[in-house]
């Protein structure tokens, strides 16, 4: 997948903007059969957190957590109302408990025959939580840790639906303090969660990009603690080989750590990357960066590179927020950017398209559009002002010198705005003249210019008059 030539790229194009539309809710990849452990030296590398935390926001790379990026994801406060707690004691021939929320929503944890063992005093506390990115619907169960051995079903019927498409639901960890997944059984009326053991679970309402938050905080929070665990397996690993011997119990730690990595962070940024352009960018940094430890550490692809291709393909968040950034301030060189970057990944990754760079220039200049400019600046005894409407266009300008004035009238070259030829004609005190030449204007988009122009000119009727001359002229959006 040229994994380590991508990176830098990724790094890049994505630092500013990321690319892509996929929100698929199931990885895009085939699953890899499980590796031995690579030998070599080197740390593995994971994915950081760049974007922020959520089911659809991904976070990898560069720094931060949330959605849109910005800072880790404020911490989780639960605070419970002992007052509507309710309990049961439920044993082998199963059972069920209902509490009712202040806000009247009424969780309602059905155990089927055979899940528990024995009689177990269960309580249903309904909760509040500081903290998460949108209201939820939020439950904590006791006694924490309680395992079943077959699914419990959690039905919550709030007094408002939520539709189906914005349904979020969660676990709570058994600290109080992170989401974990949760299996949900969604509908419009009556959602479901399945439950294997006992801590805390929710529901929520998250349109985008609030579930792509609430997607990236589950992803983040697992995270840091599978590449310790991956790192620690890959050392250990090493170790045994260089000394000869077995390593069975860190290579299932290692498979382990693999198979947690893509269903508790990658896939989650997957299902967010049709949030934005910065949950775009976090899918694709964090499949790399999952791929190229795969690599690293002996293990087969999971996602194929037209994984990746996917998320470049024309269109999208990114290319939707670079086209409104350049519109709105008329700098063709943000489009540019961005598509010169999406199109060194493709290459990268063995597709590309059949735009070269002048057509994405010209697309750019297009779509975004240029600034209009106050004209000011001169040469030798002359003085040059006026407006520019557009550089790619027929412009005039001004010139006065003593005792006379000039028009200069400046074209641009069809397949470059930023050069061309310009003629001028004077006159004053009884004499006329002109002069023609080349021009060329730097700087960058959006910001002053510099025009430079060279002639060559002479005085109608006036011997020995003509000469070479050079004007500088800034160019400054208005």
């Amino acid at each position: 997948m040229r994994i380590l030539a991508l990176a830098s790229v990724i790094t890049v194009l994505f630092g500013a903007w990321a690319c892509g539309d996929s929100g698929a809710e199931e990885p895009l990849g085939s699953g890899g059969s499980g590796g031995k452990g690579g030998s070599g030296s080197g740390a593995v590398s994971g994915s950081g957190a760049e974007g922020g935390s959520g089911a659809e926001g991904g976070s990898d790379g560069e720094g931060g957590s949330g959605a849109e990026g910005g800072g880790p994801a404020e911490a989780l406060v639960i605070t419970r109302d002992d007052d509507a707690a309710a309990e049961a004691t439920i044993g082998f021939d199963g059972g069920s408990v209902s509490a009712t929320a202040a806000d009247g929503t009424e969780f309602t944890l059905t155990v089927p025959a055979g899940a528990l063992p024995e009689d177990t005093l269960i309580r249903a506390i309904p909760a509040t939580i500081e903290g998460l990115e949108v209201p939820a619907s939020t439950v904590m169960f006791e006694p924490t840790g309680l395992y079943f051995y077959d699914w419990a079903e959690l039905t919550v019927v709030r007094p408002d639906e939520i539709p189906v498409a914005d349904q979020f639901t969660f676990g709570i960890d058994d600290e109080g303090t992170e989401l974990t997944a949760a299996m949900p059984l969604l509908d419009a009326t009556e959602p479901k969660i399945y439950i294997g053991h006992f801590s805390g679970y929710g529901l929520a309402e998250a349109p985008s990009p609030e579930r792509a938050a609430m997607l990236e905080r589950r992803a983040a929070a697992a995270e840091a603690r599978i590449q310790s665990d991956v790192a620690n397996s890959f050392a250990e690993i090493q170790r045994a080989e260089n000394a000869g011997e077995p390593a069975p119990h860190w290579t299932e730690v290692m498979d382990l750590a693999m198979e947690e990595w893509e269903r508790d962070v990658v896939r989650p940024r997957v299902q967010a990357a049709g949030a934005s352009c910065e949950a775009t960018g976090q899918a694709v940094r964090t499949i790399v960066d999952f791929e190229r430890t795969r690599e690293l550490a002996g293990y087969e692809s999971f996602y194929s590179s037209e994984t990746l291709i996917e998320y470049l393909g024309d269109g999208g968040p990114c290319e939707e927020e670079a086209i409104a950034k350049c519109q709105a301030e008329k700098k063709p060189s943000i489009l540019i950017t961005f598509l010169l970057g999406r199109e060194r990944m493709r290459q990268l990754l063995g597709s590309s398209s059949s735009t070269g760079i002048a057509g994405i220039v010209e697309r750019a200049r297009q779509t975004c559009g240029e600034p209009s400019y106050v004209a000011s600046g001169g040469g030798d005894m002359i003085t040059i002002s006026g407006e520019v409407t557009s550089i790619s266009e027929t412009f005039m300008l001004t010139g006065t010198f003593p005792g006379g004035t000039a028009i200069f009238t400046y074209t641009p070259n069809t397949d470059d705005s930023r050069s061309g030829s310009f003629v001028s004609e004077l006159s004053g005190s009884g004499v006329t003249g002109s002069t023609a030449g080349t021009y060329v204007i730097t700087g960058d988009d959006g910001g002053p210019l510099t025009l430079t122009q060279m002639g060559y000119g002479c005085i109608d009727g006036v011997p020995n008059s003509c000469r070479d001359r050079t004007e500088v002229i800034t160019l400054t959006p208005q």
